[in-house]
């Protein structure tokens, strides 16, 4: 992770980073002894993406650890960040961190989608990002041979309903990019499209 962050902000693209858990430790620095570890957002990623929220006291947890007071309890010592935004020092990353990092909650439980008004409305929730896959399955309309249920699309609607409603941004991962192109039209502001490994592995003459 530092490396990858490391080469992504020197080519003037924005690291991101989809943490495992909605840990402090992997989220940022921590002290506790057994887990000596920098954090996503102090080696330098620009955002981080915090998968299977369930409740809003989820998503404040999560915001407690990637934000500095008021907003959350993060500590301050960012030893790589600063220069991987591009900051003269450590307290003009301080001042700006807060409103300049993403913070994103993925929406992908039964739970999550029945709580998003209460996780949208936390204060330093940036961004709800609809995992699709793991969405349909929690809800039992799993995705089959690249068909959504009409009940699967409409709580996607419900988490784009949300977002709007608490002035928050919407996030939609993508098979393809006319799921993209499908997606945009209904109002989403970001879009995801494949991962890598589907990517490198496709056949060179299909259309993604």
């Amino acid at each position: 992770m530092h490396e990858s962050i490391s080469a992504i902000a020197s080519s003037s693209a924005s690291p991101m980073v989809r943490v495992a858990a909605n840990e402090e430790w992997l989220i940022k620095s921590t002290e506790i002894p057994e887990f000596q570890s920098t954090g996503a957002l102090d080696a330098g990623a620009h955002g981080i993406s915090v998968p299977m929220l369930r409740t809003e006291d989820d998503a404040r947890k999560m915001v407690s650890y990637a934000k500095y007071p008021p907003l959350g309890i993060r500590g301050f010592g960012p030893p790589f960040a600063v220069s991987r935004l591009g900051l003269r020092n450590a307290q003009e990353y301080l001042l700006t961190a807060n409103e300049s990092l993403l913070t994103i909650a993925q929406i992908e439980t039964k739970e999550a989608l029945a709580n998003v008004d209460a996780i949208a409305a936390v204060p330093g929730v940036d961004v709800l990002i609809v995992g699709p896959s793991d969405l349909g399955n929690s809800i039992g309309r799993p995705i089959l041979n690249g068909a959504m249920h009409d009940e699967l699309k409409n709580g996607i609607l419900r988490v784009l309903e949300a977002s709007r409603k608490h002035q928050k941004h919407a996030c939609m991962y993508c098979a393809s990019a006319a799921e993209a192109e499908f997606w945009l039209k209904k109002g989403f502001r970001m879009v995801r499209i494949l991962a890598d490994i589907r990517v490198f592995g496709a056949d060179q003459n299909s259309s993604l």
